[in-house]
């Protein structure tokens, strides 16, 4: 709940005003916080409400760390806290440098106040996902792949699909180009998306809100190519200022390992071929087409092996 600075006084003053009329003054300030946690339930305010932060301190905050940069700042630490103990060392610095003398130390709304700040550029980059965005119709395996910019270190995704355990739609959607990124002409050529194709597409941090929570809540996430796939939802993530975590990176697969073929870097399509896959109405350069491909291929491969188990123990 985002509550301006007016608003929290405004609160603060009206419960006040309330509890004085007919109770008297209060002067103790343990004896307001509970005052303010009566007579509004609002717990997670009542610092504020006792003392608004300053609209002055809470700009120069925002100038000295802009959001962006302090939200690629926690997706690389991936903690709040080690973010604001930072912030809070490179404010001392400066005021070492400033006064040319040792500063005084920051006091408790110094740090709260920056604790806060941090804390809401986070939440704002990772919301909590909405009810009806909650995929409840997946058990245990996830089938994933990706379209991007390019093939790099500073490449994006632009597209990503998602199928459930029954070969159902979890998750089909592009994504918006972010940071200047344009579509490099090869893959543009390959895949057929152009960079008007993706304007309006929803923004990488709105997508992960469900991709986020379905990579968290499968058991496996199978790939074609793992590791690419892996690599470039890390790196938009990076760019987008969201966290993705080392858990869910080690639950991607490779299903490229699972063919057996002396050509250790088959293409998805060479590998449905080697093993008679139906690629019918599927199409390899759109990430919903080699998704379903690769559901088919993981289908014959599984049975492949189910099969081949059988006969070693009818031999054995």
């Amino acid at each position: 709940m985002s509550v301006s600075n007016e608003e929290q006084q405004a609160q603060y003053e009206h419960a006040l005003a309330s509890f004085e009329q007919f109770y008297g003054s209060v002067d103790q300030a343990d004896q307001k916080a509970q005052l303010v946690r009566d007579l509004i339930g609002k717990d997670e305010l009542v610092d504020a409400l006792l003392k608004p932060p300053e609209p002055q301190a809470r700009v120069r905050l925002r100038d000295a760390f802009p959001p962006n940069e302090l939200a690629k700042a926690l997706s690389d630490a991936g903690s709040i806290d080690a973010v604001a103990g930072k912030i809070c060392r490179i404010v001392m610095h400066k005021r070492k440098l400033a006064s040319h003398r040792q500063p005084r130390p920051l006091n408790q709304d110094d740090v709260r106040q920056i604790q806060a700040y941090v804390r809401e550029v986070w939440v704002a980059r990772n919301p909590p996902p909405q009810p009806e965005l909650i995929p409840v119709d997946f058990v245990g395996e996830v089938y994933l792949d990706t379209e991007t910019t390019g093939l790099g270190a500073v490449d994006q995704v632009v597209s990503v699909t998602v199928l459930g355990s029954t070969a159902q739609t979890l998750l089909d959607t592009f994504v918006a180009l972010s940071h200047g990124m344009k579509m490099t002409p090869k893959a543009t050529e390959i895949t057929g998306i152009t960079d008007d194709a993706l304007v309006g597409a929803p923004s990488f941090c709105e997508v992960w809100r469900r991709l986020g929570y379905i990579l968290k809540h499968a058991k496996k996430v199978w790939a074609y190519n793992a590791e690419f796939d892996r690599r470039l939802i890390q790196q938009t993530c990076s760019q987008s200022g969201v966290f993705m975590s080392s858990e869910l990176g080690q639950k991607f697969r490779c299903a490229m390992l699972w063919v057996e073929h002396e050509r250790c870097r088959m293409k998805l399509t060479e590998a449905c071929q080697l093993y008679k896959v139906d690629t019918a109405g599927c199409s390899a350069h759109s990430s919903l087409g080699a998704t379903h491909m690769l559901f088919r291929l993981l289908c014959r491969l599984k049975q492949q092996r189910t099969h081949d188990a059988g006969n070693d123990e009818r031999r054995g």
